[in-house]
């Protein structure tokens, strides 16, 4: 029987102990199963042109820890379809968000059309609508400049250390697209809004 559409996807992936210098937009971006990110140091002395977020995990069982971003706005961000991910003990030394983000982000905005748009989440031809799960972001330093704390202008929020952004509701997702987030044990300096759920 033919097994229908196939993502190529990698598993069992060790990312560790590198240096990268002036990553223009993500440093490391896995979209992979079983991952694990450890004792990197990502830096940038362009903070103008590199602002990208440097970890984008857009992974399943992945490890991020011991690891060091300096210099850039938005450090790791834990975007859809992930589950069962782990954020600890890293290091985010951030200029400040200056838009929607937070330095460390977990984003399910467009959870529904990554699906739709992927046939491999369709086994059958029904879309296995699974929600982001088992998200935790524990004992991380983030540390922003000390301008960040007043730098707001009118309703715009900026300066997050923390972000939990969900798309609208949608039918596909009656219990919500993100489930099971833990935040805890973490130390912030400098922020404006230390955590922002929506």
């Amino acid at each position: 029987a033919a097994l229908g559409p196939l993502k190529r996807v990698g598993r069992n992936i060790v990312i560790a102990d590198n240096t990268t210098h002036n990553s223009s937009e993500h440093a490391f971006y896995p979209a992979l199963m079983d991952v694990t990110i450890t004792g990197n140091n990502i830096r940038t002395d362009e903070p103008t042109i590199c602002t990208g977020d440097m970890i984008k995990i857009r992974s399943r069982n992945v490890t991020c820890t011991g690891n060091i971003v300096s210099n850039y706005p938005s450090c790791i961000t834990v975007s859809e379809p992930s589950l069962n991910v782990i954020i600890a003990g890293n290091t985010c030394l951030s200029t400040g968000p200056e838009t929607g983000g937070g330095v460390i982000d977990i984003n399910s905005e467009s959870l529904k059309s990554y699906i739709d748009n992927r046939p491999w989440f369709s086994p059958g031809g029904t879309p296995d609508y699974q929600p982001m799960s088992n998200i935790s972001i524990t004992g991380n330093s983030v540390v922003m400049p000390d301008f960040a704390v007043s730098a707001v202008s009118g309703r715009q929020i900026k300066h997050v250390a923390f972000r939990v952004y969900t798309g609208l509701f949608n039918a596909a997702f009656p219990n919500g697209q993100v489930q099971g987030v833990s935040i805890n044990g973490n130390t912030v300096k400098g922020y404006n809004v230390g955590f922002y759920m929506n």
